[in-house]
């Protein structure tokens, strides 16, 4: 079982503009439409830059420097780092001919952040978005243990907890004499966990 977070770089993309958002000059402004073309430039060379950021709309088209708060441009950056080294790689892994004859892969995608009331001083936005390993909190039970879940909270953690321990016990994630998720061999899909939609297939992008 592979699972990785909806937004795994969110925290690293705080960090990583942690000096712009903090400059009185960028007036809270993590990264402008200029700075994530720069940046662009850096991870993914100029030509796939381009062509991977045509894909957004990045705001401020007319005023590419500027440091208005509508030109925040951090929730792009995250979304696509996430899926360059996250999603698009799990994608190619588990899609490769070594794993057509081998065990069943189970690939999960967790997107669920902090509880309302659990870590108050967070910076980072991830009471709103699952950053970087939230779901391994949901699965030892931390926030169960030292704040007031929802109910819908409480039973998302219960059905996650109870997904990866069919897991490990049977070797698939489902409940005795149930076949809801197919191998990703087979249906090419993610399960899906949420607290509004709690689990389903998702198809991979």
């Amino acid at each position: 079982m592979i699972d990785y977070t909806l937004n795994e770089a969110q925290t690293f993309m705080t960090l990583i503009f942690d000096g712009n958002h903090n400059d009185p000059e960028h007036n809270g402004v993590y990264v402008n439409h200029d700075e994530l073309l720069r940046f662009g430039d850096i991870i993914f060379t100029n030509e796939y830059s381009k062509k991977i950021l045509e894909l957004y709309e990045l705001p401020c088209q007319d005023n590419t420097t500027s440091h208005d708060p509508q030109c925040e441009c951090i929730d792009i950056a995250e979304e696509v780092i996430s899926g360059y080294i996250w999603e698009c790689n799990i994608r190619n892994y588990t899609l490769a001919d070594h794993w057509k004859d081998k065990k069943s892969l189970y690939v999960t995608q967790f997107d669920l952040g902090y509880p309302e009331n659990q870590y108050p001083w967070d910076s980072n936005d991830c009471h709103s978005k699952a950053c970087h390993c939230v779901s391994k909190h949901w699965f030892f039970s931390e926030f169960e243990r030292n704040t007031i879940l929802s109910a819908d909270e409480k039973k998302v953690a219960k059905n996650y907890r109870d997904l990866v321990g069919n897991f490990i016990r049977n070797g698939h994630p489902n409940q005795p004499n149930e076949s809801k998720f197919l191998p990703f061999q087979k249906s090419h899909e993610i399960i899906q966990i949420q607290l509004c939609l709690h689990q389903k297939a998702h198809r991979l992008r």
